[in-house]
């Protein structure tokens, strides 16, 4: 398959979930896992809308950073050990309201999720955080695992080719 194929399937692969699964540590490194409706802009970031009271929104502030995992679903895996998965690896940052981002963005989550929204975008407690790609993989099945290039997602290389060509 070519690359730009490959990069095909992964825009589609991550256009196919409205939720992302996070990734993020306290102080000392202990990890969080938990999850977050999403939205991602023309810019190839991703947007999280989320809870102060929530221990992923104080580390995600505390640390800056946060990885985010798209996963096949089980139910549709052909084998459980290489489900399909898009990692992405995260610079976070906090988007005030006053902002304009943070108007163009919770529009887009009000198209996405409906009105759901407007009841949390009143909330005082809430907080839209910009994650922008530093670095991601996409793991397509056994021995089929590709570097990508952040924002744009475009497949790079096979994860190793480094290492090979390198002999």
């Amino acid at each position: 398959m070519q690359l730009e194929e490959l990069t095909a399937e992964v825009r589609a692969f991550r256009g196919g979930f409205d939720t992302v699964v996070m990734a993020t540590a306290d102080a000392t490194g202990r990890p969080e896992a938990s999850y977050a409706p999403y939205v991602a802009d023309d810019d190839g970031r991703f947007f999280v809308f989320l809870s102060a009271l929530a221990a992923h929104t104080r580390q995600i502030e505390a640390r800056g950073e946060a990885s985010l995992l798209f996963i096949e679903d089980e139910c549709q895996a052909r084998e459980p050990f290489a489900r399909r998965r898009l990692t992405v690896a995260c610079g976070a940052t906090i988007v005030g309201r006053e902002n304009e981002v943070w108007r163009a963005v919770m529009d887009r989550f009000a198209a996405r999720f409906g009105a759901v929204v407007a009841v949390l975008r009143g909330l005082p407690d809430f907080r839209l955080y910009m994650l922008d790609p530093q670095a991601a993989t996409y793991v397509r099945g056994f021995g089929q695992a590709y570097r990508l290039a952040v924002p744009g997602l475009e497949v790079v290389a096979p994860l190793g080719a480094e290492r090979r060509g390198s002999r």
